[in-house]
């Protein structure tokens, strides 16, 4: 009868499962359910389209799928039991590519050290955490990207404050990240009494408390001579109060840390 063809004047077809138009007999997914009748276990019924142990009864209302007499897991709760799923948590990622794919929050563990990226403070495990390398520009992924540490301890050069690890402070370091001599001095200074470059300075010369320094005039003579140099002479004649003409003079600095003593030349103007 017609009342129950949905094609009446069509003899090649009766019925239209999906109600898209198109008779089941023509139709290559007769429930709409995406699955194409050819691969579908259930062409007529949307809902499912798997049968994984034949019993009949679709995986997604079977809550044995495999028919082993153990009921199955379905951690995402998609229907899926997880021996037939691909995504076991449902994050997008399939199981064969997740790092962990029973945790929806975690898919990638790049140190393979059991802790997912998401939680993971140092995701390459190369010692620097993940934040300081974002703020270093340099790639937390990637165990071979790490921030310029000079000495090796552990601490990026530009937090730092002794870049090379050789006891005088970056500030005060005129070679900050080599093995140049780290002290440089001033050129020349101005003993007039205004209160302004009286004394000559040599940046850093405290961290090194044994240092000798020496000063000689063109001719060769020790002008001044000292211990333990605390950058406040005033360019007078050895210990006396009689200043040194202008010129130039010879200094030798020992850093009294068994390395080479610098030596060079400063200029006393007034």
């Amino acid at each position: 009868m017609d009342i129950n063809d949905d094609f009446p004047k069509d003899p090649t077809e009766d019925t239209d499962t999906d109600g898209d138009g198109t008779g089941d007999n023509a139709d290559d997914d007769a429930d709409n359910d995406g699955t194409p009748d050819d691969e579908d276990a259930f062409p007529l019924d949307p809902n499912e389209d798997a049968d994984a142990d034949g019993d009949g009864v679709g995986d997604n209302a079977d809550d044995d799928d495999d028919n082993d007499g153990i009921t199955d897991i379905d951690n995402d709760g998609d229907g899926l039991g997880d021996n037939v799923d691909n995504d076991d948590d449902n994050d997008g990622i399939p199981d064969s590519e997740d790092d962990f794919p029973n945790d929806a929050s975690e898919t990638t563990d790049t140190d393979g050290d059991g802790i997912g990226n998401n939680a993971d403070t140092d995701d390459d495990g190369d010692g620097y955490s993940d934040e300081l390398e974002l703020e270093q520009g340099t790639d937390p992924t990637d165990a071979s990207s790490i921030p310029l540490d000079t000495d090796g301890d552990g601490i990026p050069d530009s937090l730092d404050d002794d870049d090379d690890n050789d006891g005088v402070v970056d500030g005060d370091d005129a070679f900050p990240t080599s093995d140049e001599p780290s002290l440089v001095p001033a050129q020349a200074f101005t003993p007039n009494g205004d209160g302004n470059n009286d004394a000559w300075v040599i940046p850093g010369i405290d961290n090194y408390p044994n240092n000798r320094v020496s000063v000689y005039n063109r001719w060769g003579h020790e002008v001044f001579a000292t211990q333990s140099y605390r950058n406040n002479w005033e360019g007078f004649y050895k210990s006396r109060n009689e200043k040194l003409p202008a010129g130039s003079y010879l200094y030798i600095i020992d850093l009294g840390d068994g390395s080479a003593p610098l030596q060079g030349w400063i200029f006393i103007n007034y």
